[in-house]
């Protein structure tokens, strides 16, 4: 079993796709988590108020 050469140009191409992968992935995720997150607890600000009326 031999070692890949880590200087060839098509190695480096090959471990930089995941990591490209990840990098634009992860933003829009974690986005749409953040805008989620702050949905939910303007609705549980707006709850207690929402019976009174």
């Amino acid at each position: 079993m031999t070692m890949p050469d880590t200087a060839s140009p098509v190695y480096e191409a090959g471990a930089a796709i995941p990591r490209r992968r990840w990098l634009r992935v992860i933003p829009p995720l974690l986005l749409a988590c953040i805008i989620s997150y702050m949905d939910r607890v303007k609705i549980a600000f707006a709850m207690p108020g929402v019976g009174l009326m």
